[in-house]
């Protein structure tokens, strides 16, 4: 059993859609207590991704606020991302591991009306099949960490095209996050 769609056994996380009569955010509110850019929550400082590496230049061109054991801690370790959702307008959803398929609660537990952020996802070449579109930032999508963080400052001071990826994130919901948690911990070996 793995994340492997070509395994014997598939588990992926799942996203579904949500009810059409769900709870409605202020989006206009969120948006405007919108008062920094990026967070991340990272205790794996060294990665086959070299994740770290694209951070540090990203970095260069937009506020990053690191958590955890790669940075500062977070106070509020009863749910530091829904903390963090809050003053920032995007979380990075970075995979240890660039492998087909590769999605782990890194991005599926920010698909949550309690984490009003856009999350910017770097990780399976092949995201697009799974995860809805305009729900995320793929840093796929551009040349280098500078253009990212060009268009994350346009998205971030826009506040209808910012809010028009809330609300169609908002849109869908991550089932059994973890036990797929548990599960991927266990089982990958991360070689792609």
């Amino acid at each position: 059993m793995t994340y492997r769609k070509d395994s014997e056994g598939f588990s992926p996380f799942v996203l579904l859609k949500k009810d059409l009569h769900s709870p409605v955010n202020n989006y206009t509110s969120v948006y405007m207590n919108k008062t920094k850019d990026v967070a991340w929550i990272v205790s794996d400082c060294r990665t086959q991704s070299n994740r770290e590496a694209y951070v540090k230049e990203l970095s260069k061109y937009i506020d990053i606020d690191i958590y955890e054991k790669c940075g500062k801690p977070c106070l509020f370790k009863d749910d530091c991302k829904t903390h963090l959702s809050k003053p920032n307008r995007f979380y990075l959803s970075f995979e240890n591991a660039l492998c087909k398929d590769y999605l782990t609660e890194k991005i599926a537990n920010l698909y949550t009306t309690s984490r009003n952020c856009i999350p910017i996802f770097r990780g399976a070449p092949n995201a697009r099949d799974c995860l809805p579109l305009k729900t995320y930032i793929s840093t796929a999508d551009f040349e280098s960490p500078q253009k990212l963080a060009a268009f994350l400052k346009k998205i971030g001071s826009n506040e209808t095209r910012y809010i028009s990826y809330l609300k169609e994130k908002d849109k869908y919901v991550s089932i059994d996050g973890k036990f797929k948690e548990r599960t991927l911990r266990y089982m990958l070996s991360f070689k792609c």
